[in-house]
C-alpha cells in the first residue's frame, strides 16, 4: 500500500493538490445544507416552547407535560431514525439515505406548520426527528469516505458549523415571528439539501463493497478533479475495500480490532451527552429566564418565569448571544482540527465546559439581582457552548466514523447513533425530574463531574487521527501495526 506524505500545517504541500480539493469542498457544501436543516431542528424548541407555552391557539391549552414531550419528542425519532438509516446506507447507499432524510425533514415542517392540537406538533417534531437521526450517521459517514487525510477535519467540522447556525436561524427567527413562521420558513431547506445531493456521485466505498467498480472509480475522478494520484489512491481502496457479506461472525467481532474501536467510540457518545449538552440546548431561553428571575426551576410554571414576556425577551437575546458566540468556536475548530489533532481539541473541550457548568450550578445559589454577579449565567453558557463547540460537538461523529472499521461502519453507526439520541431523550425528558430530585445547581455539577471522567477516558482511551488514512487509523491503532514514527508522533495509537 502506498505511503502518503501529509502536512499538518494545513497550508500548501501535502498529498492533496490545491485543485483536487475543489470537488470536495462543492460536495461538502451541498451535505452542509443538511447540516442547517439539522440545527434547525434542534434549535427549534429553544424559543418556541415559551411561544407555545403562552399560546391560547390550543385547545386543550398545552400544560408542562406537553411542552416536555414537544421539546423531547424530536430525540425519540432521531434514535429511530438512526437505525433506520443503519440498514438504508448498506443496502441502498448514502446519497438515497441522505434524500429520505430531506422528506421526512420536508414532512415534519409541514405537519408543525399546520399544526392546530398537540398530536400534530408532536407528529411534526418526531419526524423532524427521524431526519436528524438519519442524518446524523450518514452525513458524517459520507464527508469522512470521500474527503482526503488532509481536509478530512475541517470537512467534518463545516458539517457542525452549518448545524450551529441552522440552531441560531431558529432561534432568531423564532423569537422574532413565532414558531409557526419559523416551521414553514424551514420547510424550505430540505428542499435545497435534496437538490444538492441529487448531483453528487456516491461514496466509492460503498460503491466497491457493491462491486460497482468502474462507478466507484469514475467516482473517485470526479471527487479529486484530476489528481495525478488517484489511480494509486483508487487500488489501495480496493486492498481495503472488500465486497459486503451478508454478516461477520461473532468470533471477529469480539476480536480486539473491532472490539476496542466500538469501546471507543461508545465512550465518546456517552460522554457527549452526559455532559448536559441536551439539556443546556433544548432549555436555553428557559435557564436565562429562570435566572433573571432568581428562580431554581428552569421548567417554570404558570406563574413562573416564562410569563414574563420581557424576561423572555431578555432570555431570547441571551440565547442568541450564546449562539453567534457559537459559531464563532465551531470556526475556530475548523481552523484548527487539522493542525493541533483531534485529541487537544477533546480534552481542552471537556476543561472548558467542566468550569462553565461549575459557573452554571452557582449561578442559581448566588443573589444574581446584584451587578457584580448578573452576568454569570450567560458568560457560564457562553463559555460552555465554547467549549462544547470547539471540541466534542465538533469532532464526535467525525472521530466515530474514522474509528469504526468499514465491515462494521453501517450497523455499528446507526446503533451508536441511536443510542446517543436515546441518551438526549433521557437527559430532555427528565431534566425537569432532576432539577426538582437535586436542585438545578447540583444538576449541573454533577455534568461538570461527567466531564472531568469524560477528559479522563478520552486522555487514555482516543488515538489521534489527524493527517492518516482510513486504512492507516486501523493499520496503526488497533491491529498493531506501528513504526518508529508513528510512536513518536502518537503515543496512545
Amino acid at each position: 500500500m502506498k505511503s502518503y506524505t501529509v502536512n499538518h500545517g494545513g497550508g500548501g504541500g501535502g498529498i492533496v493538490p490545491g485543485n483536487s480539493r475543489i470537488p470536495q469542498y462543492l460536495a461538502a457544501a451541498a451535505v452542509t445544507v443538511g447540516g442547517f436543516a439539522m440545527g434547525s431542528a434542534l434549535g427549534w424548541s429553544s424559543p418556541s416552547l415559551p411561544n407555545l407555552k403562552q399560546s391560547t391557539d390550543f385547545y386543550p391549552l398545552l400544560d408542562p407535560t406537553h411542552l416536555s414531550w414537544i421539546g423531547s419528542i424530536l430525540t425519540i425519532g432521531a434514535a429511530v431514525g438512526a437505525l433506520l438509516s443503519g440498514g438504508l446506507v448498506d443496502l441502498y447507499g448514502r446519497k438515497v439515505t441522505m434524500l429520505i432524510s430531506s422528506a421526512f425533514f420536508l414532512w415534519g415542517w409541514i405537519s408543525l406548520g399546520l399544526a392546530r392540537g398537540i398530536n400534530l406538533l408532536l407528529i411534526g417534531r418526531f419526524l423532524t426527528g427521524l431526519a436528524v437521526g438519519c442524518l446524523s450517521l450518514v452525513a458524517p459517514l459520507f464527508l469522512t469516505e470521500i474527503s482526503q487525510p488532509q481536509v478530512r477535519g475541517v470537512i467534518g467540522v463545516a458539517f457542525q458549523l452549518m448545524v450551529v447556525l441552522g440552531s441560531l436561524f431558529s432561534t432568531v427567527l423564532g423569537s422574532l415571528s413565532g414558531w409557526r413562521v419559523l416551521s414553514w420558513a424551514c420547510s424550505g431547506v430540505p428542499v435545497i439539501f435534496a437538490c444538492g445531493i441529487c448531483i453528487l456521485p456516491e461514496s466509492p466505498r460503498f460503491l466497491l463493497r457493491k462491486g460497482k467498480v468502474d462507478q466507484a472509480r469514475s467516482a473517485l475522478n470526479w471527487l479529486r478533479n484530476g489528481d495525478p494520484d488517484v489511480t494509486q489512491e483508487f487500488e489501495d481502496l480496493q486492498e481495503s475495500t472488500l465486497p459486503s457479506t451478508p454478516s461477520l461472525s461473532l468470533g471477529a467481532i469480539l476480536s480486539p480490532r473491532i472490539l476496542r474501536p466500538i469501546g471507543v467510540t461508545i465512550s465518546l457518545v456517552l460522554f457527549n451527552q452526559i455532559c448536559g449538552i441536551s439539556a443546556v440546548n433544548f432549555y436555553t431561553v428557559d435557564i436565562f429566564a429562570a435566572t433573571e428571575k432568581g428562580g431554581d426551576n428552569v421548567i417554570a410554571d404558570d406563574a413562573g418565569a416564562l410569563e414574563n414576556s420581557a424576561t423572555t425577551a431578555g432570555a431570547n437575546l441571551s440565547a442568541i448571544i450564546v449562539q453567534l458566540v457559537q459559531v464563532g468556536a465551531v470556526f475556530l475548530s475548523s481552523l484548527l482540527v487539522d493542525r493541533v489533532g483531534r485529541r487537544v481539541l477533546l480534552l481542552t473541550s471537556f476543561a472548558i465546559m467542566t468550569s462553565a457548568l461549575l459557573g452554571l450550578g452557582a449561578s442559581f445559589v448566588v443573589h444574581l439581582n446584584t451587578p457584580l454577579l448578573s452576568w454569570l449565567p450567560l458568560a457560564s453558557v457562553i463559555f460552555y457552548n465554547v467549549g462544547y463547540s470547539i471540541g466534542i460537538g465538533s469532532l464526535v461523529w467525525t472521530v466515530m466514523s474514522e474509528l469504526l472499521p468499514a465491515s462494521v461502519v453501517g450497523v455499528v453507526y446507526a446503533l451508536l447513533t441511536a443510542y446517543n439520541w436515546a441518551l438526549a431523550f433521557l437527559i430532555t425528558k427528565y431534566f425537569a425530574l432532576l432539577q426538582e430530585s437535586f436542585s438545578i445547581q447540583n444538576t449541573f455539577w454533577g455534568f461538570a463531574g461527567c466531564c472531568v471522567l469524560a477528559g479522563i477516558s478520552i486522555f487514555f482511551t482516543v488515538p489521534e487521527t489527524r493527517g492518516k488514512t482510513l486504512e492507516q487509523i486501523q493499520d496503526q491503532c488497533f491491529n498493531g501495526k506501528k513504526n518508529k514514527s508513528d510512536l513518536k508522533s502518537d503515543l496512545v495509537c
